[in-house]
Parts: C-alpha cells; structure tokens; sequence
C-alpha cells in the first residue's frame, strides 16, 4: 500500500513537471506568433496549441510573464499609433 502511494507522488510529480515544460514551449510558441503579428484568436485555433495543451490548461499558459510583456507592448503600440493618428 505504502509503495503504491510513493509511485502515485513520483508519477503526480513528473506529470506536472512535464506540463510545466509543455506549458513553456506553448507559451513561447504564442509570444513568437505574436511578435509576427499573429492575432491571439488565431493562435489559440493553431494546431501546435490545441493539440499540446487541453482548455482548462490554457489560462496558465496565458498567464506566462512574456506573454503578457507582449500584450502590454502592443497596447503600448495602439496607443501610441492612436495618439499620432489624432495628432496629425
């Protein structure tokens, strides 16, 4: 009984470690996309993230620092390029 609650932690343990990897990749997948001006809709529809990472998981890949760097940057950009449209 005691050996199979250790093999259920380790295998518990290494699962998620390698979510967290898998989420990691995503995660650059979808700055990259991005940065190529990609639209999110449509990279959250691609086939690399739909068939690496279920739904549920997907608010954690969202929440990935570069990924919101990224966001904050094109606001940043809209911004600005509105500022100068309504300037000129």
């Amino acid at each position: 009984m005691a050996g199979s609650k250790v093999s259920e932690l380790i295998y518990e343990l290494f699962k998620e470690a390698g979510t967290n990897v898998l989420e990691d990749r995503v995660a650059r997948y979808i700055v990259n996309e991005l940065r190529a001006g990609k639209k999110l809709s449509e990279i959250l529809s691609d086939p690399y993230v739909v068939n690496r990472v279920r739904r549920e998981h997907l608010i954690h890949v969202l929440e990935h620092k570069e990924i919101l760097v990224e966001f904050e940057a094109r606001i940043k950009e809209s911004l600005n390029s509105s500022a100068r449209k309504s300037g000129s």
